[in-house]
C-alpha cells in the first residue's frame, strides 16, 4: 500500500513538472528589435541575436509538433498614430516572412497583430525605471494614462523639461515585434492529438467579440482632438472630447449588432432609395461633406493616401462607419477613392485608388471578414464634388462661382480645366476653402442605383484626354442583381446611357475607372508605406538685376511654416584687370526675415510658400574698392532696410520675387588716385557718408530644394 501511494506521488510530481514545462513552452515571449522608423531585421541589434537562438531553441524544442505564435509589434509613440500603426504592420510581416523562410514547417502557423504605439511598455517602463524623480515619473505617468488621442499625449510628452534625456531612455525599447507561442500543431496528422491546434488558436484571438473590443479601443485612441488648431477652421462641427467618445465607442461594443437590430432594415432601405450627400458647414460657413448616401466620409491630406484619425472628422466618422458595418447598416461594400484635380490627371488617378484601398486596409484590420467583400471603385478627379462646394459655398461672388462653374462643366480636358482654374482671380480661395473638401473616400451604397445599368463616366471629368487611356476605357462597371455583394459585370459601355448622378453629392456621383484593373476586389497583399510627401528644406536665388552689372550674388532663404521666412545673400564682383586701369570689387552680406502678408495659404500643402506680398527687414555691411579710371574710393558699409515685394509662384519648386528696399547707408570711404602707371594708389582725403533713401532693387528667380518626409516615429 505504501508502495502505492508512494508511486501515485512521483507520478503525480512528474505529470505536474510536465505541465508545467509545457506551460512554459506555452508562455514564452521573444522580442525582436527595430532601428528607428525601420522594419528591417537585423541580427546584431540589441539583443536580436540571443533572440533568435531562442525563437529556434523554441521550435526544436519537441520534434513531434510545430509552435503556433502571434506576432504582436509596436513603434514608438512619436509621430502620427496612423503611420505608426502601418510601421507596425510592416515590422510584423517582417518577422513573419524571415520565420517563413527559415521554417518552412512554420507557414499557416504565425498570425500577426500589429498595435500603433506601444504606450502600455512605456507605462511598465517608466514605472520600474529608478532613475526618474518621483516628480517626474508621476508627471509623466500622467501623460501616458490619459485619455487624450495619441499625438497630443506625444506633443505634451515632448513640452517637458529633459524630454531628449527621457527619450534616450525609453524609445529604443518600444520599436519591437513580440513572438508568443500561443498553440501547436502536430507535424504528422495523427488522430486524439491533445494538442492545441494553430487553427483553434486563431478562431479564439479573432472572435467577434474581441473584434469589437479592438474596435473600441481603437477608435478611442483616435479620437479627435478639438483642440488641434490645425484643423479648427475644417471642422463641420464640435466633438465632445476623448472620454465622450470613449464611453460612445465603449456601448458600441457591449450592445454589438443586436442592438441594432431593429432599426437595421429602415435604415438600409432608406440608404438605399437616397444617393444625397449630407452636408453641414465649417466655422467659415463653407459646406463640408459629412457623408456619402448616408455613409460618412473620410478625409485625406494634399498627396496624401494614407488614414489619419485626428485630421477633420476622421475620428468620429470612422467610428460611425464602424458602427454601421456591427449594426448591418451597410450591405454593398463598395468604397470609392476620390482626390482634387491638381496635378497629373494620372498621378491622382493612382492617388484616389490607393485611397479606396487605405480605408479598405483599414476596416479589414478591424474586420478581418470583409477581406473578399470589399469592391474598389476609383473615383478619379473629384470634379462634381467641387461643383458642389462651389454651388453652395460663400466663399465666392455669384460671377465668380459663375466663372467657376463654367471651367468646372466645360468639355475641356481636366488638365485644361486646371490651367484655367489656377488663372483665375479665385483660385486661392478655392484651394484654401474647397479643394481639402473632396479628398476623400466613402462607401457608396447606392452605386448604380443596384439597378443593374451600366455606369458611363461623363467625357471631360475623370477621362484623361490620352487616345491610348481612351482605349482602356471599354469596359464599364455594372453591379449584380442577384444579392452577391461586392460581385461584378463587366460589360462594354453603351454610349447611350446616361450617367447616374447623385444629385450632386461629393464622391456620389459613380464612376468609371480609367484602369480596367482597379475596380477589382483588393485581396492582394499591398505596400503599406504611405507615399512620401515632398516638404520644403531651403531656397537658392539670385538677383537677375545685379547679375546683369556684372555683380554675380546667391542667396539662400529658409522657410519657417508657411507665414515666414530668414534669408542670407553674398555678393562678390571682384574685377581688377592685369593693366590694374579700372577695379569693380566688392564684397557684401546680407541677413534678413520676411513675413507673408494674407491668409491664402493651402494648410495641407508643405509647398505652398515662398508666394505671394510680403515685407521684410534686411541688415547688410561689406567693402568696396571702386575704381572707374586712374581714381577711385575704397571704403566700408553698412545698411538697415526696410523691405516690400511680392513673389509669384511658377510652379512647386519655382518662384520670381520683386523686392524693393529703403533705409539708411552709412560708409566711411577714402578717395585716391593712381600713378601714370597704375601700379600704385596715392592717398588723397576720407570722409563718411550717412544716406536715407532707397537700399535696395531685385528681381531674383529662386528654386526651392525639398525632402520626402513620411513623419517623424
Amino acid at each position: 500500500m505504501l508502495y502505492g501511494i508512494t508511486l501515485r506521488v512521483v507520478l503525480a510530481f512528474v505529470l505536474s513538472l510536465a505541465a508545467s514545462i509545457f506551460s512554459y513552452a506555452q508562455d514564452r515571449t521573444v522580442r525582436v528589435y527595430y532601428p528607428y522608423d525601420d522594419a528591417t531585421l537585423m541580427r546584431d541589434y540589441m539583443d536580436n541575436a540571443n533572440a533568435f537562438a531562442e525563437i529556434a531553441e523554441i521550435i526544436a524544442s519537441n520534434s513531434e509538433v510545430v509552435p503556433c505564435f502571434e506576432i504582436i509589434s509596436y513603434s514608438s509613440p512619436e509621430g502620427d498614430w496612423n503611420y505608426n500603426l502601418q510601421l507596425s504592420r510592416r515590422r510584423a510581416k517582417s518577422l513573419k516572412r524571415y520565420l517563413e523562410r527559415k521554417y518552412p514547417e512554420l507557414v499557416g502557423n504565425i498570425t500577426i497583430n500589429p498595435n500603433a504605439e506601444a504606450w502600455e511598455e512605456l507605462h511598465n517602463l517608466v514605472s520600474r525605471d529608478r532613475r526618474l524623480s518621483e516628480s517626474s515619473r508621476a508627471e509623466i505617468l500622467r501623460i501616458v494614462d490619459s485619455d487624450k488621442a495619441p499625438d497630443a499625449k506625444e506633443r505634451e510628452l515632448r513640452d517637458m523639461e529633459g524630454y531628449k534625456k527621457f527619450y534616450r531612455h525609453f524609445f529604443r525599447s518600444l520599436r519591437y515585434a513580440q513572438i508568443s507561442v500561443v498553440g501547436e500543431t502536430p507535424k504528422v496528422a495523427a488522430s486524439g492529438t491533445d494538442g492545441v491546434e494553430c487553427a483553434d488558436a486563431i478562431v479564439a484571438t479573432d472572435s467577434t467579440s474581441t473584434v469589437i473590443s479592438d474596435v473600441s479601443e481603437k477608435l478611442e485612441e483616435s479620437v479627435y482632438n478639438t483642440e488641434t488648431a490645425e484643423h479648427a477652421s475644417n471642422d463641420t462641427t464640435a466633438v465632445s472630447g476623448s472620454a465622450a467618445t470613449a464611453s460612445d465607442s465603449t456601448s458600441v461594443a457591449s450592445s454589438g449588432s443586436a442592438s441594432h437590430s431593429g432599426s437595421t432594415s429602415s435604415t438600409s432601405s432608406s440608404t438605399s432609395s437616397s444617393a444625397s450627400a449630407v452636408s453641414s458647414s465649417n466655422n467659415a460657413g463653407e459646406p463640408t461633406v459629412a457623408s456619402v448616401a448616408g455613409v460618412p466620409v473620410v478625409y485625406f491630406r494634399y498627396n496624401e493616401d494614407f488614414i489619419r484619425p485626428d485630421f477633420k472628422h476622421n475620428a468620429e466618422n470612422l467610428q460611425e462607419i464602424v458602427r454601421m458595418i456591427q449594426a448591418g447598416e451597410i450591405t454593398d461594400f463598395t468604397i470609392a477613392g476620390f482626390s482634387s484635380p491638381e496635378g497629373p490627371v494620372r498621378t491622382n488617378v493612382s492617388l484616389s485608388l490607393r485611397r479606396a484601398k487605405a480605408l479598405k486596409r483599414y476596416l479589414v484590420n478591424l474586420f478581418p471578414e470583409l477581406e473578399n467583400k470589399i469592391t474598389i471603385v476609383n473615383g478619379g478627379e473629384n470634379w462634381s464634388g467641387l461643383r458642389e462646394q462651389v454651388e453652395n459655398g460663400t466663399a465666392l461672388t455669384d460671377s465668380e462661382k459663375a466663372e467657376i462653374l463654367n471651367i468646372i462643366n466645360s468639355d475641356a480636358n481636366p488638365e485644361t480645366k486646371e490651367a484655367r482654374l489656377r488663372g483665375t482671380t479665385s483660385y486661392r480661395r478655392i484651394m484654401h476653402k474647397y479643394l481639402p473638401n473632396i479628398r476623400c473616400a466613402s462607401f457608396v451604397t447606392d452605386i448604380a442605383g443596384r439597378t443593374g445599368q451600366t455606369v458611363a463616366e461623363p467625357q471631360g471629368d475623370n477621362v484623361p484626354d490620352d487616345p491610348a487611356t481612351h482605349q482602356l476605357d471599354t469596359v464599364s462597371t455594372q453591379i449584380d442583381t442577384t444579392g452577391a455583394i461586392g460581385s461584378q459585370v463587366v460589360t462594354p459601355v453603351d454610349t447611350t446611357v446616361t450617367p447616374v448622378d447623385t444629385t450632386g453629392a461629393i464622391g456620389s456621383q459613380v464612376v468609371t475607372p480609367v484602369d480596367t484593373t482597379a475596380v477589382q476586389t483588393d485581396t492582394l497583399e499591398h505596400n503599406t508605406t504611405p507615399e512620401p510627401q515632398r516638404y520644403p528644406l531651403f531656397a537658392v536665388s539670385t538677383n537677375l538685376l545685379y547679375d546683369a552689372v556684372a555683380a554675380p550674388n546667391f542667396a539662400i532663404e529658409v522657410p519657417i511654416g508657411q507665414k515666414w521666412s530668414v534669408y542670407g545673400e553674398y555678393t562678390f564682383p571682384w574685377w581688377l584687370p592685369a593693366s590694374n586701369e579700372w577695379c569693380y570689387e566688392m564684397l557684401k552680406w546680407d541677413i534678413g526675415a520676411r513675413y507673408r502678408l494674407g491668409n491664402n495659404f493651402d494648410k495641407n500643402d508643405p509647398m505652398d510658400i515662398l508666394s505671394g506680398h510680403f515685407v521684410g527687414v534686411d541688415l547688410s555691411a561689406g567693402y568696396y574698392d571702386f575704381e572707374p579710371l586712374h581714381k577711385g574710393y575704397q571704403g566700408e558699409f553698412q545698411m538697415a532696410s526696410l523691405e516690400y515685394g511680392y513673389a509669384w509662384k511658377l510652379g512647386d519648386n519655382w518662384r520670381l520675387d520683386a523686392v524693393i528696399g529703403a533705409g539708411w547707408l552709412g560708409t566711411h570711404y577714402r578717395y585716391y588716385e593712381a600713378d601714370p602707371t597704375d601700379q600704385h594708389l596715392i592717398y588723397k582725403y576720407s570722409g563718411k557718408l550717412n544716406w536715407m533713401g532707397p537700399t535696395k532693387l531685385g528681381v531674383s528667380i529662386k528654386y526651392i530644394f525639398t525632402t520626402n518626409r513620411r513623419g517623424e516615429r
